[in-house]
């Protein structure tokens, strides 16, 4: 597994906030510090919790996110199908 630890910087407020990607063969994990999703144990924001998943499941691309830390389900599953360069429209002359 592949760990990334880096900040983001609120363009109107410059603060920053501290975020990890973590990269293995099941998908790409996202977290914040601060933020967490109901399965991750109390991490006080070290890079274990990653409520956002960037996976690809029976042929598909999806984006799983966990925005209720209260919730052991996802709140959004984005099917990425429509987002494929296959599906762009042809410039018509």
């Amino acid at each position: 597994m592949t760990t990334l630890q880096t900040t983001i910087r609120d363009a109107a407020t410059g603060k920053e906030l501290p975020v990890w990607i973590k990269i293995n063969e099941q998908g790409i994990f996202v977290g914040a510090k601060g933020y967490g999703e109901e399965n991750a144990s109390r991490s006080r924001g070290t890079p274990i919790a990653t409520p956002i998943v960037v996976e690809f499941d029976h042929g598909e691309l999806r984006v799983i996110v966990f925005s209720d830390i209260n919730s052991e389900d996802p709140t959004s599953i984005i099917n990425m199908m429509g987002a494929r360069e296959s599906n762009r429209k042809k410039d018509e002359e």
